[in-house]
């Protein structure tokens, strides 16, 4: 059993100020564009992330944050700004993003509940003496929480009203699914086992079930299991990333970039099947009717009925995270966080200005994102 600390760490809430030039947002709609060309970039953590981190902006002359101070500065800049910006700064009337965490190492995965963040970050050694943390922090900014030290490579991460589940390529090529209380990370322990290494990445829940995307197969396991090899929802894709699971457990679909294509997997009829879709997908979402991919150059919708495809938005530059509401997709390409209609129309420009896009999840108000080379969790207006 690998070591696991509970911690809490010092205040490291940062905020933008308004004249911050790293990252900028706006509400300048752009036409998409006509072009399919350009492959997806890689999703291996090599591409995903770069080393070093470009902060020095987000930083105070000397290296102290004055959340207080801040806090004031942003109201006034509010009330200059004539809008609302929901605790985030404001510049030249337009709503600027928060940087909730900076200087991490190398965080990829995120995932939200109704009142925190909770991520994972790649770029410890993964050793027992410098391990990979699993951290929590709360949606509004304040002291992060060290949920468990890891000394493997967490990735994929979710949470339910209990625990929080992340995935973990370990040292020696083991891959597992841990589970630890989303409160402290008490209770620590290992549910799922996948049986042959291969490239863990994406984790999702359903109501009973978790979901682990691992090379070429999909495994699922009880979220009360213990040390278990669970069963498999399909082991004839190539290289999935991304994972998204209903609710009942009847559909999982899986974003397999090693085939250009969205993996279906029935759990009824125990059947899967692949959807080519041109570039290789990376991050996976769904909602009743389509899911949605992004594929590095593209932005896709794949209907759940008949597996027509509709290229939402292309031109991109290494999109590598989607998420969803009721009418709008997000999504984080390498420099960009922009959204575009479900069904259709031009793209909006949210922030521009990061260093290397991870993740993004959305709430009623807010997108989340990783910015993996800055090492940043931030979040912005939707």
């Amino acid at each position: 059993m690998r070591r696991l600390v509970v911690v809490t760490a010092p205040l490291s809430v940062v905020w933008f100020m308004a004249c911050t030039a790293d990252v900028r947002l706006g509400d300048l709609a752009e036409p998409q564009g006509t072009s399919h060309d350009g492959a997806a970039e890689s999703a291996s953590d090599a591409m995903l992330v770069a080393d070093g981190a470009n902060t020095a902006d987000a930083h105070s002359s000397d290296g102290s944050n004055d959340a207080a101070t801040d806090a004031s500065h942003d109201a006034v800049a509010d009330a200059a700004c004539m809008v609302d910006c929901k605790g985030n700064p404001c510049s030249n009337g337009i709503c600027q993003p928060l940087t909730l965490v900076m200087a991490e190492k190398q965080p990829v995965y995120l995932t939200i509940d109704d009142t925190s963040v909770y991520y994972t970050q790649i770029g410890h050694a993964g050793t027992l003496a410098d391990p990979n943390p699993v951290k929590k922090i709360a949606k509004a900014g304040g002291a992060t929480t060290v949920l468990a030290q890891d000394d493997g490579s967490p990735r994929g991460i979710a949470v339910d009203a209990t625990n929080v589940y992340w995935n973990d390529a370990a040292e020696g090529g083991q891959e597992n699914v841990w589970r630890a209380s989303n409160v402290d990370g008490s209770g620590a322990a290992i549910m799922g086992r996948m049986p042959v290494a291969a490239d863990i990445q994406g984790l999702a829940l359903s109501q009973n079930l978790a979901y682990a995307a691992s090379g070429n197969e999909v495994r699922y396991f009880g979220k009360t299991a213990n040390m278990s090899f669970g069963l498999e929802a399909t082991n004839k894709m190539v290289h999935i990333i991304g994972v998204a699971a209903t609710i009942d457990d009847t559909f999982v679909y899986g974003a397999d970039l090693g085939a250009a294509s969205l993996a279906v997997m029935d759990l009824t009829g125990m059947t899967s099947s692949a959807v080519v879709v041109g570039n290789g997908p990376i991050d996976v979402a769904m909602d009743a009717d389509y899911t949605f991919l992004a594929t590095g150059a593209e932005i896709v919708r794949v209907s759940r009925v008949d597996n027509s495809i509709t290229v939402l938005v292309t031109g991109l530059t290494g999109s590598s995270g989607v998420s969803l509401d009721s009418d709008t997709v997000y999504f984080i390409t390498k420099t960009e966080i922009r959204k575009v209609l479900k069904v259709g129309g031009a793209s909006t420009l949210i922030a521009s200005g990061l260093s290397q896009g991870g993740r993004i999840v959305t709430d009623d108000t807010y997108a989340f994102y990783t910015d993996t080379q800055a090492g940043i969790i931030g979040r912005v207006l939707k």
